[in-house]
């Protein structure tokens, strides 16, 4: 009878996420929310240890329990998180930790912060700038091709501009 011994914890793989992703500062940020998805392995350089016993996934401290097939030796093992299904801290995180434990004893945990964009994005120090008898507005926060700009001339009509400055033709009276 061949004896396996199993020293290597298990992995956890960084994943697809269904939307784009942009840095802000520093952190990973969705505009949407989105299904993010793992990996998790019990193959550690292309030897087979003794499999995925349990997955635990918390988010934002909300605690679930993966079924594992328990009726064979798992070695791999895809889990989806779905960020609608879960209540954003105040910051917009969501701080995603995965526990996973195999066969033999051996544990690993991943933690990752991903935050959904909730603050409104903001004029620049500067918003404008008006020069022969032309406004440009500056918008901050990001903004990037998919951004939107709003304006109106009268307070009433709105336009759209999918650039970071806009150019208004017209002298308004601020």
């Amino acid at each position: 009878v061949p004896i396996l011994v199993d020293n290597n914890a298990p992995t956890v793989t960084h994943e697809k996420i269904d939307v784009d992703v942009i840095q802000n500062d520093g952190k990973d940020c969705i505009k949407e929310n989105a299904t993010i998805t793992y990996l998790i392995s019990d193959i550690v350089e292309n030897t087979t240890c003794s499999g995925i016993h349990s997955i635990q996934t918390k988010v934002n401290g909300v605690e679930k329990t993966v079924d594992v097939k328990t009726d064979k030796k798992v070695e791999n093992q895809t889990i989806s998180i779905q960020t609608d299904n879960y209540k954003a801290n105040n910051d917009g995180s969501f701080e995603i930790t995965i526990i996973v434990v195999d066969n033999a004893g051996n544990e690993t945990t991943f933690t990752r912060n991903i935050y959904l964009d909730i603050i409104a994005p903001a004029f620049a120090s500067k918003p404008y700038v008006i020069e022969d008898g032309k406004i440009t507005l500056y918008a901050s926060d990001n903004v990037d091709d998919s951004s939107e700009l709003l304006y109106s001339n009268d307070g009433v009509n709105f336009q759209t501009s999918h650039q970071s400055s806009l150019q208004i033709m017209k002298l308004i009276h601020l």
